[in-house]
């Protein structure tokens, strides 16, 4: 993770552009991440595998565009799991203002130890 930097606190009123579900799956968690805009959620997505240790086939695939991550239909998958959809009417109503989720989460499940490490490192999770 070196040479990155974490995601930068946003200007103006201190809120986050994002929000942050955790959800029990299996022997730990995934998170539901909800973003105002489908590029936002799509960087998530970008930066989440730029930073997470041993996804560097990945992150290949997103430079070269193979991968597409602001694709809602695709699934990226290397032990753990990208994904961006429309947050539904209820979601929308308890995150208004951020119609997109990212759901990461690992192939069994709870995301792994290094997708958790990859969401603190971002500010994403503490």
């Amino acid at each position: 993770m070196a040479g990155l930097e974490s995601r930068p606190e946003p200007e103006g009123e201190g809120k986050k552009i994002f929000e942050v579900v955790k959800i029990p799956s299996g022997e730990g968690f995934s998170y539901m991440v909800y973003f105002p805009t489908q590029e936002e959620a799509a960087q998530a997505i970008s930066d989440f595998w730029q930073v997470r240790v041993g996804s560097e086939t990945i992150v290949r695939g997103i430079k070269s565009g193979m991968l597409q991550p602001s694709d809602p239909r695709h699934t990226i998958t290397y032990g753990d799991r990208t994904r961006i959809t429309p947050a539904n009417s209820t979601e929308q109503e308890k995150h208004p203002g951020k119609p997109f989720r990212v759901w990461f989460n690992g192939n069994e499940g709870a995301i792994t130890s290094r997708g958790e490490a990859a969401l603190r490192y971002l500010g994403f999770i503490e």
